[in-house]
């Protein structure tokens, strides 16, 4: 049953005054049962409940019932219709709304003489008479229209509706529904009950009234009558909860740059905080967008509904962002474009600590997709940094203005940076050094405050002290927001964006890239000082992590001897590889009168097939696909051209990451695998692919709850949303991809 089951305990013919002789359990009474009668305890999420059956009057329902409940298929089946005023319905669906199909279907005893008053536990079905099977409801109000009555439509109605039903005929329905049959009643845990009945609900695909935050029944089983007075399980939350959660994200930074020798915050982290080793992410196009939206979901890139930072829109043949909006309402402040959060599709920590708890959540980034991925949909204030505007703003998707003290911090943007961006030489090789970009210069000694006012912001986003301004003002709104000191846990999401801006141009362990991680380190240690001073040291707990790794400078690793590209030097030149790709499949496909873009477009390392040019010229998708995968395979450097077939079907490692990523209607056709090493990219380094230095990130927790030291315990950035859930007490949804890790063993 899934709609139509619902649907008709909301739609029904008629009331009917059939009054029971007893009574449910108020909110916070308890009544005494039968001593004869079977009792059974629904352990869910939100808490426990205990039901009294009643076999006298409903033999058939409470044998079917009980049947279930000592197979363990109730087991992590969810609350899957919640209304208030009316009932909670369950039994019957997974957090993902998987239809667990129950054995038989049973006799109505509708008929018994219950009524489906307040509390009372009563078979759901469809508008067949003896269509219930395991789906059950409880009632939450006085629903006596779902009682059977003298009105009531009999068996013999419900055969003569269907033989006229085969003759073509519609018989006039006059009499009522046959009911509902009620067989048993809640006795303990009535608060537990409301509880479910108000939590925020929406419309998933084909059901309705679908609980946001899954309430998951964890087991159900029969007590005996000795164990009906023991303290009743409510919610799991911890006595104490931080005041504060902080997540840190540093991008483009691997686990293996954590260095426990910096004297500041970032070491402080690697000192004191518990390291998992062994952590990685869990899906295979590693860019900025996807990694940020696993950190605060818990589930991977394809469920969440991000393929990539941008994407092919099909029906437009035009490459989309992955936070763009062209809604008017929602331009960002000051500028012409549209911002939001409408690709994600799952909640994010921040709407989970507002909804639940009545936290606030705020973001703040140097790079706008990071700051909304982490915020999601329910934020406070969300802020990033705009190289044309050289400020930090926001969207009209969260606000409508920027508050007074970010205007303030915006008039000493300038102020707070140096006029020249200077570094020491680097420990691990010298600072001017082959393969580095030359778009910045290769030295230290670059202009910043000073040079071309129109390349200002450009400068900024380009150097360490982007990092510097975002977490100058995430001291400033922890100080303006008085976050963490309100009574409830408050959310600071933060993403360094510079460690990434950075790299690419010079890569991991060049001499910049020590500078950045040495400004990361000094202003942590303010922001760690601050919040020590604010909300106390042991009030707070903070995860740290990255979107993504990286690619090593293919010079460097070839002079470290360890560069296993194929083409000398590990570089596959960007612009003689796009154009040699293109004109082959111009020749091919497209020639003489079309582009090769009308055809195919990239959009990073996915591959898109335009379905109406096929059509328009009468070729064929899986021909074309196999002509295209031929003309990429034949390229030097490419390891392998992966087709959606393929990655749906295939057991490996690889084809597992890549369909993490995948996200139907936005995904592409083709996906390319470089070999490993290899780089597309004339200078610098780049990530993107699903190779183990691309996927390697940290993980850390630091502070109230967790205990320090080194976890070989295998994890993933999905893992950070559900042990954060678990810390605030917040029942953990069932359907994360993620898990929720131990961090005081």
């Amino acid at each position: 049953m899934s709609r139509t089951v619902t649907q008709l305990l909301v739609s029904l013919l008629a009331t009917c005054w059939i009054q029971c002789s007893f009574a449910a359990a108020a909110d916070d009474e308890k009544v005494r049962p039968s001593a004869d009668n079977p009792l059974v305890r629904i352990s869910t999420t939100s808490g426990d409940i205990v039901l009294e059956l009643f076999p006298d009057k409903s033999p058939i329902t409470v044998k079917n019932f009980l049947r279930y409940v000592s197979d363990g298929s109730y087991k992590d089946t969810v609350f899957h219709r919640v209304i208030p005023d009316f009932m909670i319905q369950a039994g019957g669906h997974l957090a993902d709304m998987t239809e667990i199909e129950g054995e038989n279907e049973i006799h109505n005893e509708a008929d018994n003489g219950l009524s489906n008053v307040t509390g009372t536990i009563a078979m759901a079905r469809t508008n067949i008479i003896d269509s219930a099977s395991r789906q059950f409801y409880i009632n939450t109000n006085d629903n006596t229209r779902l009682d059977h009555s003298p009105e009531s439509c009999t068996r013999e109605d419900e055969k003569a509706t269907e033989a006229a039903a085969e003759r073509g005929l519609v018989r006039p329905v006059t009499c009522e529904t046959f009911g509902y049959a009620v067989f048993g009643r809640v006795i303990r845990g009535m608060s537990v009950v409301r509880e479910i009945e108000l939590v925020e609900t929406k419309d998933e695909g084909d059901f309705y009234d679908v609980p946001v935050v899954p309430i998951t029944i964890t087991g159900m089983d029969q007590i005996p009558f000795t164990e009906l007075d023991k303290p009743i399980a409510q919610k799991n939350y911890p006595a104490e909860k931080p005041a504060l959660v902080l997540l840190i994200a540093i991008d483009q930074f691997r686990n293996d740059r954590i260095d426990a020798s910096l004297p500041g915050g970032l070491g402080k982290l690697a000192r004191e905080g518990r390291i998992y080793t062994d952590a990685s992410l869990d899906h295979g196009l590693t860019n900025t967008c996807p990694g940020h939206a696993v950190m605060m979901t818990g589930v991977n890139p394809g469920r969440a509904g991000i393929p990539g930072n941008s994407y092919i829109d099909a029906a437009a043949w035009e490459e989309r962002y992955c936070v763009e909006d062209g809604e008017p309402e929602n331009l960002v402040l000051g500028g012409d474009e549209g911002r939001s959060p409408w690709m994600l599709t799952v909640p994010t920590l921040g709407y989970w600590v507002k909804s639940v708890i009545n936290g606030r959540s705020f973001s703040v980034s140097g790079k706008d997709r990071a700051a909304i991925m982490m915020a999601g949909h329910d934020a406070d204030g969300v802020y990033w940094f705009d190289r044309e505007q050289v400020r930090f703003t926001t969207s009209r998707f969260y606000e409508q203005s920027l508050p007074a003290y970010l205007n303030e911090f915006n008039k000493l943007v300038v102020d707070l940076l140096p006029p020249i961006w200077e570094h020491d030489a680097g420990r691990f090789r010298p600072d001017d050094y082959p393969g580095e970009s030359e778009d910045n210069g290769r030295v230290s000694g670059r202009d910043l405050a000073e040079g071309d006012v129109e390349e200002l912001g450009d400068r900024i986003y380009g150097s360490p002290y982007l990092d510097t301004l975002t977490l100058e003002l995430a001291r400033r709104l922890i100080s303006e927001e008085k976050l963490g000191t309100s009574g409830v846990t408050d959310l600071l999401t933060v993403s360094l964006s510079a460690n990434d801006t950075v790299g690419h141009q010079f890569g991991p362990f060049s001499a910049e890239s020590e500078h950045t991680l040495s400004i990361i380190d000094s202003e942590l240690a303010s922001l760690f000082n601050l919040l020590d001073e604010s909300i106390g040291e042991d009030n707070y707990i903070v995860a740290l992590t990255s979107d993504h790794g990286v690619a090593n400078l293919p010079e460097w690793q070839t002079e470290l001897g360890q560069n296993r590209c194929p083409i000398e030097g590990g570089r596959i030149g960007f612009y003689g590889f796009v154009g040699g790709l293109l004109f082959d499949i111009y020749a091919e496909y497209t020639a003489p009168w079309d582009f090769p873009t009308d055809l195919v477009k990239f959009s990073g390392s996915q591959l898109y097939i335009n379905r109406p040019y096929l059509e328009e010229n009468q070729l064929e998708l899986e021909q074309v696909m196999a002509g295209l995968k031929d003309i990429l395979e034949d390229e030097a450097g490419v390891r392998k051209v992966w087709t959606r077939t393929e990655i749906e079907n295939t057991s490996s490692d690889e084809a597992r990451l890549l369909r993490n990523s995948i996200v139907n209607g936005a995904s592409g056709d083709l996906f390319l695998q470089v070999e490993q090493d290899c780089i597309i990219s004339d200078t610098g380094t780049t990530h993107g692919s699903l190779y183990d230095y691309d996927r390697s990130i940290p993980l850390v927790f630091y502070g109230a709850g967790v205990t320090s030291g080194s976890d070989s315990t295998p994890a993933n950035s999905i893992d950070i949303a559900p042990t954060l859930l678990n810390v605030l007490g917040i029942p953990v949804p069932s359907d994360l991809d993620g898990k929720s890790l131990e961090l005081s063993p």
